[in-house]
């Protein structure tokens, strides 16, 4: 069992990531299932704003694009766009029940 820590994180994106794990981990759990490892479903999801987006469904195109991008990089341009390319990995991990929970 771990240890109650406190996060400190300023970037909306993540803060999202990390309240939709603990709010609401099922729905995050859901919307990684539907998530595959293909190029251009890579850049659909890439393209999407976060913004308007449910918080579940954010959360898990955060962890998508983290597992599947070139060295689970995350960096984005000037507008705040997420903007790491596809990384063509053969098996990653996209949904980790264990770690999540």
């Amino acid at each position: 069992e771990p240890r109650p820590a406190v996060i400190g994180e300023i970037n909306p994106e993540l803060v999202n990531l990390y309240t939709a794990v603990r709010d609401d981990l099922p729905a995050v759990i859901d919307h990684l299932k539907r998530h595959r490892n293909d190029k251009d479903h890579f850049y659909d999801v890439r393209a999407q704003d976060w913004q308007t987006l449910a918080a579940a469904e954010a959360a898990a195109r955060t962890i998508f694009l983290n597992r599947t991008c070139f060295n689970g990089l995350y960096r984005v341009n000037r507008s705040g766009a997420f903007n790491v390319p596809f990384a063509g990995y053969r098996n990653p991990k996209i949904l980790d029940e264990d770690n999540l929970r």
